[in-house]
């Protein structure tokens, strides 16, 4: 809901962030970065990753200026402590278990998707950054 969406911002705002490298692990069709507040998205560079090709695609189209994967959380490589604020909504699907290359030691640890994906968000936030 729109509602949440827009806490998720005011939190980040409240927390001292006004714009950088912004991660959508999940983004669906973009409904979080749409919301964004127009002072951080002129500021900020965002990368979003979506599994699903529908979505995925929408999401490019929607936003040309954001670099969208079209492609599983666990198939993208970001670097590590390079990100500003990671923002998203993870899949929660328990017993779902996924193999990350870049960051095997998460796949080994992580056997519930959710988990896995709230830290590999972690692991790619830099010093001080907000998830």
């Amino acid at each position: 809901p729109a509602t949440v969406i827009d806490t998720l911002w005011d939190v980040a705002k409240a927390m001292g962030f006004k714009g950088g490298n912004v991660l959508e692990g999940s983004a669906g069709i973009g409904n979080i970065i749409g919301q964004m507040p127009k002072d951080m998205s002129l500021n900020s560079d965002i990368e979003a990753v979506e599994i699903d090709t529908i979505s995925g695609n929408i999401l490019k189209l929607l936003y040309p200026d954001a670099k969208v994967h079209v492609t599983g959380f666990q198939d993208v490589v970001i670097p590590n402590n390079s990100v500003d604020l990671a923002v998203t909504n993870v899949p929660f699907v328990t017993g779902l278990h996924v193999y990350d290359k870049a960051d095997k030691d998460l796949s080994r640890r992580f056997t519930n998707i959710h988990d896995f994906c709230i830290a590999k968000n972690i692991r790619k936030l830099r010093e001080g950054g907000i998830g």
